[in-house]
């Protein structure tokens, strides 16, 4: 592979190379590797601490050391292989700051697009992250405020969610009529819209409204307390989202760090309680039967880890590729598109990365062994390059 500027000149079999070619170009030669494009994260919470306890996502803390556990979590997440990532919720001081950071070489991490503040209503999901909007025209001026601070992208939390105390996950936070005001401005701007969905008529609202990523949108609880009817999956809605080519980010990679925590009999985690959650049932199994229809449907699945949130790491981005082949059946490069080339063209991002093809940008990672036959060799990373500069080499860090 020859790189330029930064960029994939062309792919060429070794034989055709010059026999001078160390004189006039750096060589670096990675061995029997896999060579994969750099992975791409889409779900992330930078400044979270992937807490044992759930209770801690939500607890007071002082800017300064949000900034600097980001900044320790950015270089994580670059070392891992991810050499692009969008932040999906994080104080807009420290999303802002680490990105100008990380531009500018001041610190390590990956390409980043952040959403800053997600926009919620007045104690909803993530309200201490800083934007509350109730109404419809005040939802659309905080658009606009997300705007002036030069976000990447703009999240709404259509329903509410699970670590917030005072947020019903069960329940939309927002009606259609307000949400596609926020698609309809933001897409005005130029800005595409995240939305938090857990719910089957908050899922319903996203499809019509037009969002562009629906994030946790396999879940499609009800606020009934019953277990036969704590879902209601439609498929019709499924539909829809394919129709329009939104794309879905089910947050299910976390399963295979549960499993792995578990299996090893590390200190249990708390058991999660919520006082809008009295003894209603939460299981995996219907959530992945509703994704595998939505897969069989055309739905488009991203890989996004969530990480940040309790004992997601940052070196994690891997492992939603492995949950996609062994739980939902994907073949192992539909899978892996889910964090190479599907996040890409999802971020808005397929012509600079993603794939390995002259043009493109230099980012790539180099693992052991065949991740076709195994994916876990996704997690054993030898070498990261970014934008053509090596920083990890023969699995050791050089940044």
């Amino acid at each position: 592979m020859l790189v330029a500027d930064g960029r994939i000149e062309s792919v060429v079999p070794r034989a055709v190379l010059p026999s001078d070619a160390a004189s006039a170009h750096e060589i670096h030669d990675l061995g029997d590797v896999s060579l994969l494009p750099g992975f791409v994260e889409t779900h992330i919470h930078m400044h979270f601490p992937s807490p044992l306890d759930y209770r801690e996502i939500a607890r007071p803390e002082p800017v300064e050391r949000m900034l600097i556990r980001a900044t320790a979590n950015m270089r994580r997440l670059l070392l891992s292989g991810a050499t692009t990532a969008r932040d999906t919720g994080s104080r807009d001081g420290v999303a802002l700051a680490i990105r100008s950071a990380i531009r500018d070489g001041v610190a390590a991490g990956p390409r980043l697009l952040v959403a800053g503040a997600p926009i919620t209503t007045t104690a909803g999901h993530f309200w201490f992250l800083g934007a509350e909007a109730d109404t419809t025209d005040e939802v659309v001026r905080q658009v606009r405020e997300r705007r002036k601070l030069d976000v990447d992208c703009l999240k709404i939390i259509v329903s509410g969610g699970g670590y917030t105390p005072t947020s019903n996950p069960r329940s939309q936070q927002y009606g259609l009529e307000t949400v596609r005001a926020a698609v309809t401005e933001a897409h005005r701007l130029g800005l595409p819209v995240l939305a938090h969905s857990l719910t089957a008529a908050s899922n319903r609202i996203c499809a019509e409204a037009g969002v562009d990523t629906i994030i946790h949108g396999g879940v499609w609880w009800t606020e009934q307390p019953i277990r036969d009817r704590a879902y209601a999956y439609d498929p019709a809605v499924a539909d829809r989202i394919a129709e329009r080519g939104m794309w879905v980010d089910p947050t299910i990679g976390e399963l295979e760090l549960h499993r792995e925590h578990d299996d090893a009999g590390l200190p249990a985690k708390p058991e999660f309680e919520h006082w809008a959650l009295p003894d209603v049932p939460s299981e995996l199994e219907p959530r992945l039967a509703h994704l595998r229809d939505m897969a069989a449907r055309g739905v488009r699945f991203i890989g996004g880890m969530g990480m940040g949130m309790p004992i997601v790491t940052f070196d994690s981005v891997a492992c939603s590729a492995q949950v996609y082949a062994r739980l939902l059946g994907f073949e192992p490069w539909r899978a892996i598109a889910t964090i190479t080339a599907g996040a890409a063209e999802a971020l808005g991002l397929g012509g600079t990365v993603g794939t390995i093809r002259a043009g493109l940008a230099a980012d790539l990672v180099a693992v052991e062994g065949d991740p076709i036959e195994d994916l876990a060799a996704l997690r054993r990373v030898r070498d990261v390059v970014q934008g053509g500069r090596p920083v990890v080499r023969d699995g050791r860090a050089l940044i």
